[in-house]
């Protein structure tokens, strides 16, 4: 996927990625039977990898976002899909809804991760090396009676080219798909003297462009998978793009930030 907020026009959140030990949730908590079963009626064959619990309608009812995962045979790779279930007053979970399943390490590169996070369904990746950074947040809110992805928040950092010559820099995207506006920024300076460490080390300029594009029919998290949304995000003008080194906005369909 791509290495890749004024109250709902643009999004703040911060989300902390999960650690991803079979069958624990937040803070180590453990799934119970019931979510267990609950993922063996709706997923065969998966098994809870993580999950976050939380509320998507102001404290009135218990959620459960979960990433599942299943062995391939013969490989080291892993099916993924992400569910959401409701809890109800019996203990039981109840099936809101089911993503796609894709390949992918789980816990490698990038890490994929599911959290409920002020009322939203957030699922985020991240990947990370020694000179650069890229982490996406993708923001799904319960709307008549379906989970529909409604934001995006991604940034990338890292040296513009080796460390030992070269800018340190800061790439940010922030979408609206509800109101169809976007954020492109980009800071960039000198980087810190040990070439190790990334951020920056003196003064900085920065630049920001806002954008509005045509608002398209919004995805359904039980249609979410990284390779269909990525083709459904390069297709839409001036949300996906960035300002690159010469502070100019540029469409992602051109180059990766840098």
């Amino acid at each position: 996927m791509r290495k890749i907020i004024q109250a709902l026009i643009f999004f703040t959140l911060i989300v902390n990625a999960g650690t991803s030990v079979a069958a624990q949730g937040k803070n180590g908590i453990e799934a119970d039977s019931w979510l267990r079963d609950a993922v063996e009626r709706a997923a065969p064959g998966y098994k809870v990898a993580w999950f976050s619990v939380g509320s998507l309608d102001k404290g009135k009812t218990e959620y459960t976002a979960a990433m599942l995962q299943k062995s391939i045979s013969g490989s080291e790779n892993y099916e993924i899909r992400m569910a959401i279930f409701r809890r109800e007053k019996d203990q039981s979970y109840q099936l809101e809804a089911l993503s796609k399943s894709w390949a992918d390490y789980l816990g490698g590169d990038p890490f994929w991760g599911v959290e409920i996070e002020k009322q939203f369904i957030v699922v985020s990746s991240s990947s990370s090396g020694n000179s650069y950074g890229d982490d996406s947040k993708l923001l799904f809110r319960k709307m008549d009676g379906r989970f529909l992805l409604v934001g995006e928040e991604s940034k990338s950092y890292g040296f513009t080219s080796s460390p030992e010559n070269s800018e340190y820099r800061e790439n940010r995207t922030s979408v609206n798909f509800l109101t169809g506006r976007a954020i492109h920024s980009r800071r960039s300076g000198p980087p810190k003297a040990d070439p190790n460490l990334l951020g920056f080390g003196g003064k900085s300029r920065s630049k920001e462009m806002q954008f509005q594009f045509f608002k398209t029919a919004p995805i359904d998290f039980a249609n979410f998978d990284p390779n269909s949304y990525e083709l459904y995000f390069q297709a839409i003008a001036n949300a996906c793009g960035f300002i690159n080194e010469k502070m100019k906005y540029e469409p992602c369909s051109k180059s990766s930030a840098k």
